[in-house]
């Protein structure tokens, strides 16, 4: 057979008799089934703690709730903006250097105040864009903007005219 089979079998032979603790002492065994209890502790935590929140509606730092992160990108947006002065080079931004930040909320991320969802919303996403540009210049927008149904092309040529020039397909 071989050794690990020879090791194999003395061990089943051991297990079949009865013996399967032989050779441990008695804290010995103990402590084997201490840690056995500690980890199905620790996995049931895992797996049902967030339940709390979503059954008996605590809310606690221990007890954090599920978070589905299917619509996490619903409303972003994702191209360009474009500055456009009479007499002045073009100034492309992105959406987020529009608005001032490196990168969109880690957490908290359904609560981002700027999400576009219609077309309307994109002016509200430029408001301070719009307020800040100079007389004559325009402000547009080329890009994509997230659905359900994926990202949705969306483009506007004065964002700070909207009124229905700006359309996203397929946008809910």
């Amino acid at each position: 057979m071989g050794y690990f089979g020879d090791i194999a079998m003395a061990v089943l032979a051991q297990q079949m008799a009865g013996r399967s603790g032989a050779g441990r002492s008695g804290a010995g065994r103990l402590r084997l089934r201490l840690r056995g209890v500690a980890f199905a502790v620790v996995a049931l935590f895992i797996l049902l703690a967030p339940a709390a929140f979503q059954v008996f509606g605590v809310n606690h730092l221990l007890l954090r709730p599920w978070i589905m992160y299917s619509g996490a990108g619903i409303g972003l947006l994702k191209g360009e903006f474009r500055i456009a002065a009479p007499g002045k080079p073009v100034v492309v931004r992105t959406p987020l250097q529009l608005l001032g930040r490196e990168r969109y909320p880690f957490q908290r991320h359904y609560e981002f105040d700027r999400r576009v969802f219609e077309p309307g919303d994109l002016k509200r996403f430029a408001a301070e864009a719009c307020a800040a540009l100079p007389a004559g210049a325009t402000l547009s927008f080329d890009g994509r903007v997230g659905t359900r149904d994926g990202w949705a092309r969306l483009r506007a040529a004065d964002v700070c005219a909207l009124g229905g020039t700006g359309k996203a397909r397929g946008a809910e």
